[in-house]
C-alpha cells in the first residue's frame, strides 16, 4: 500500500462522517448513558421476566389440577362426579321407595271394611231393631289414592336427580377440559420462562 492509498482513506468527506459521530456520541451523551444502563440491566430484567414466566405457568398447573384433578380423579371435576353418583344413588333409591308406596296404596285400594246398617221400627212407642244390613266400604280408598299420589311425584324425583346428575357429569366434563387448556397453558409459560432466562446464559 502506497502513501498516496492512505491518504485517501483519510480524505476530507471521510473524516467529516468520523466527526459527525464523535459529535453526535457527545450531544447526546446522556441519551447514550441511559441506553447502556438498560442494556446492562436488560439480562437481569429478562431474569426476572423468566421468573414470573415460570411462576405463572406453577401457578396455572396448580389451577387446572384443582379444577381437573389428576389422572381423572379430584379437582373440582372429580366431586362433580362423586356428586352425580350420589345424585344417581338417591335416585334410585326414590324410585324403590316409590314402587313399595305404590305398592301398599294399591293394597290399601282393595281392602273392605265391613259396615253395619241397623233398621229400627217403632212398636208401642219404642224403637225396636227390624234389620240389619251388613255391607262393605272402601274407608280407605282415599288416603290409598294420596299415597299413589306420593309414589308418582317420589318417580319424578328420581326422573329430575338423574337429569341434574347428568348436568353435573357435563359440567365435570367442560371443567375437565378447561384444566387440560391451563395445565397446557402453564406448560407453555413454564417454556419460555425456560427459554427467555437462557437467552443471556
Amino acid at each position: 500500500m502506497d502513501l498516496g492509498d492512505l491518504s485517501k482513506m483519510f480524505d476530507k468527506a471521510g473524516m467529516d462522517k468520523v466527526g459527525d459521530v464523535v459529535e453526535f456520541v457527545v450531544d447526546h451523551r446522556d441519551e447514550l448513558d441511559k441506553l447502556i444502563a438498560i442494556v446492562k440491566e436488560a439480562p437481569a430484567l429478562l431474569g426476572a421476566f423468566a421468573d414470573a414466566l415460570g411462576d405463572a405457568g406453577d401457578h396455572a398447573k396448580d389451577a387446572a389440577v384443582s379444577l381437573a384433578g389428576k389422572a381423572g380423579k379430584g379437582g373440582a371435576a372429580g366431586t362433580l362426579v362423586n356428586g352425580a353418583g350420589a345424585l344417581v344413588k338417591v335416585g334410585d333409591q326414590l324410585a324403590e321407595a316409590a314402587e313399595f308406596i305404590d305398592d301398599v296404596a294399591g293394597f290399601m285400594a282393595t281392602i273392605d271394611i265391613p259396615n253395619v246398617d241397623v233398621h229400627y221400627a217403632k212398636v208401642a212407642g219404642v224403637n225396636i231393631v227390624s234389620g240389619v244390613d251388613i255391607g262393605k266400604d272402601k274407608l280407605l280408598e282415599d288416603p290409598s289414592q294420596r299415597l299413589a299420589s306420593t309414589a308418582t311425584t317420589l318417580t319424578k324425583a328420581k326422573g329430575d336427580l338423574a337429569g341434574l346428575a347428568e348436568n353435573l357429569e357435563q359440567l365435570a366434563a367442560i371443567l375437565t377440559a378447561v384444566g387440560g387448556a391451563i395445565d397446557k397453558l402453564g406448560d407453555g409459560l413454564k417454556t419460555s420462562g425456560t427459554q427467555a432466562s437462557k437467552m443471556f446464559a
